[in-house]
């Protein structure tokens, strides 16, 4: 399979090759030249464009002499910016109808543009094809890049748009200067009439996606990429419903216009005044200022039909001291102060500083390694009285035991390991103050290394590895409804739960989906009856169903609904006992079809059997059990709940991509990239991809079919 790089943007690719301060010019005159174009497509006159710079926002502005600009391919312009930071475009016209106009752009900081010339070189790497790896024998990563489909490459041949478009988060620099720079990627046939992307119109069939990259120290490089479609920036301009004089429309932010981003999933466009005037995802609901001090170590749990079931479902969310926000003002206001918020940037700040050290050559150390034979058992850390650990491990499976076993000796303190199962497993400590990381591996017997491949190993960030839960193509196709019973909208906690509960019955577990009373309920049972797509005209019956479903769930997951909107939010304590309820039938029923009902002990011989294992962790920066709940389950074929953002969204993971930095070719990891791929309940064509730092919510749930129940 041939695999093309794409093209680095010209931008980028600009800013490579100049000095630092010519960085900063070609960056505010690219982010200038965008805007005017969306700002002249009203009118048809002709215009002069004039370039001036200055020391400072206030001036004096000095002009550039035309015979010092170079005009680039794509439109942009270089010059040499002479210690000059602030940067405008003067738009001239040709008389009183279309007055003098003044476009005031900042120069990107110094330390901004390092880290983005740093970034934008790995993206060729990032983007490059997998190498066929050995994975589990049940679902082994994808050999194909990004798409898990066999010889189909998601990015093959494409190139990058030269459009880089700046996003901004109030919390960095003030909002004043970009924390990110969404790159948007291009068919390799987009450059053809009507095909291409043409200052601001958008490309025809042609759209690859996009990636995210970080600007700032506060999060990794790239927290946020998709393969396809258009990307976020562009479908919050699109909802302007702008047009250019040439009845295109308008895909990029204009004049005065800002992408403000949230977190991975909520994004507003601001106008000048700093008024919302479009968002991507619902505004999040308030937070308690004390929430991370009553649960400092999040909540876990796990069970299997042995396990008693909960007595009631209490709700959670309004004694957890959840509120309302009366206007975006008032969540941006909060969103800076809170302290909740506050912490949760810090921890995210945290998470991503070996990234960080990394790319400035200040390299982690690397973990302990230590290899055991089946059954083996060894004392880690003797003498010591550990605050916590983590054992982060990804290679077992519900129903099974873990590689290994962590216990705390009743005597002589440290840890006992003893191995179970083969695979390998990561153990994170913390003693006080101190953290400290151990590679375990666990082998049939102990062999000697084998020796390093010098020839063929690179040191740095691995080949990535991608497992597919079947792809989107096997993900329900769900979105939030409005009822007057409900917020008006169900929730995202319902949405993501009736997709996961449509996948199953839709993957050999018909009593997972189902709805109804009486003989409608028997056959909901006994039948695959779970639609894809949740659309009226498609399926009327099949849209009746799924809204049953989302009536029990919105009871289930104790939604809290808006007082100020249509919202509905579910906190994470009640989405982990939202499935209780809609599963009942399945779980109740016997083989003779004869329904248990509670508080009887289920049945013997249900008609559905279930394991589950489920984490929420928000404060915690040294692992992330969530995360680790997610890829098990996306490892062995299986979706599972992806919480996203600080309490703010619920979707379905259905994919896990996996990267590795090393030092040495069989030495450990020394640190690993994580991302999601998520069916958001948005109703989109396809899902996109998050960091794994960006989740605070993860619900492995596996179901099976034991009989099917007689008509």
């Amino acid at each position: 399979m041939n695999f093309v790089t794409p093209q680095l943007p010209s931008l980028l690719r600009h800013l490579l090759s100049a000095s630092p301060v010519q960085r900063c010019a070609r960056l505010a005159v690219l982010a200038a030249s965008l805007a005017s174009a969306a700002g002249l497509s009203a009118s048809a006159a002709s215009v002069n464009l004039k370039y001036e710079g200055a020391t400072s926002p206030e001036g004096p502005w000095k002009a550039v002499p035309s015979e010092e600009v170079t005009h680039q391919a794509d439109g942009s312009v270089t010059f040499d910016a002479e210690g000059l930071r602030f940067f405008r475009l003067r738009i001239e016209g040709d008389g009183d109808s279309n007055a003098v106009s003044v476009i005031r752009i900042g120069a990107l900081p110094t330390a901004s543009a390092v880290r983005l010339s740093t970034r934008v070189a790995e993206l060729g790497r990032f983007l490059r094809p997998l190498v066929p790896v050995p994975g589990n024998e049940t679902n082994p990563p994808s050999q194909s890049p990004l798409e898990g489909f066999a010889g189909v490459a998601a990015w093959q041949g494409a190139r990058f748009a030269s459009n880089a478009i700046p996003i901004y988060d109030p919390a960095w620099m003030g909002g004043r200067e970009p924390a990110y720079v969404e790159i948007k990627v291009l068919a390799p046939n987009a450059s053809g009439p009507g095909n291409g992307l043409r200052g601001s119109s958008r490309e025809q069939n042609a759209q690859r996606g996009s990636i995210l990259l970080s600007l700032g120290d506060e999060d990794v490089g790239i927290p946020f990429f998709s393969t396809e479609g258009e990307t976020p920036a562009e479908r919050l301009v699109e909802q302007l419903g702008l047009t250019d004089a040439a009845g295109r429309r308008v895909l990029t932010p204009p004049p005065g216009h800002r992408v403000m981003r949230f977190g991975p999933v909520f994004h507003v466009l601001e106008n000048a005044a700093g008024q919302a005037v479009a968002s991507l995802g619902a505004q999040p609901f308030k937070l308690p200022s004390d929430l991370l001090t009553r649960f400092p170590g999040g909540s876990r749990g796990e069970g299997n039909p042995s396990d008693p079931e909960p007595a009631n479902n209490q709700t959670l969310g309004r004694s957890l001291g959840f509120g309302h926000y009366t206007s975006y003002a008032d969540f941006k206001k909060d969103y800076l102060v809170n302290p909740t918020y506050i912490a949760l940037r810090a921890r995210r700040a945290l998470r991503a500083k070996a990234e960080i050290d990394i790319e400035s050559g200040r390299i982690p150390a690397a973990p302990q390694t230590v290899t055991l034979a089946l059954g083996q058992s060894t004392l880690l850390f003797p003498g010591t009285d550990p605050d916590r650990f983590f054992l982060d491990d990804d290679d077992s499976d519900l129903e099974q035991d873990p590689v290994v076993t962590v216990t705390r000796p009743r005597i002589g303190g440290g840890l006992q390991v003893s191995a179970k199962r083969l695979g390998e497993a990561e153990l994170v400590v913390r003693t006080g103050r101190t953290l400290a990381r151990v590679q375990i591996t666990v082998a049939l017997r102990l062999l000697p290394a084998a020796p390093a491949l010098a020839d063929t190993f690179t040191p740095g960030w691995q080949e990535p590895q991608v497992w597919d839960a079947g792809g989107y193509d096997e993900q329900p196709r769900y979105w939030q409804e409005k009822r007057d019973r409900w917020c008006d909208s169900v929730g995202c906690g319902p949405v993501a739960w009736a997709m996961l509960l449509a996948w199953w019955d839709r993957h050999g577990v018909p009593s997972a989906f189902a709805v109804g009373s009486g003989s409608s309920l028997r056959s909901s049972l006994r039948n695959q009856d779970a639609p894809f797509y949740l659309d009226n005209d498609d399926d009327p019956s099949g849209y009746a169903r799924v809204i049953k479903l989302y009536d029990v769930l919105h009871e289930s997951c104790d939604v809290i609904c808006d007082l100020f909107s249509d919202a509905g939010a579910t906190p994470p304590g009640d989405m982990v006992e939202a499935w209780w309820e809609p599963t009942k039938p399945g779980r109740r029923t016997d083989q003779n079809g004869t329904y248990w009902p509670y508080p009887a002990q289920p049945p013997p011989n249900p008609a559905m059997g279930h394991w589950y294992s489920w984490s929420w962790d928000l404060s915690d920066p040294d692992w992330n059990e969530p995360s680790n709940v997610i890829r098990r389950a996306n490892k062995k074929g299986r979706p599972a709940i992806v919480g996203l953002g600080w309490l703010w969204h619920y979707g379905v993971s259905y994919a896990y991509r996996y990267q590795e930095y090393k030092a040495t070719a069989n030495g450990p990891a020394i640190h690993k990239r994580r991302w999601f791929r998520v069916n958001e309940g948005w109703g989109k064509d396809h899902g996109e991809w998050y960091s794994g730092g960006d989740t605070f919510l993860g619900f492995d749930l596996k179901l099976s079919q034991r009989h099917i129940p007689p008509p």
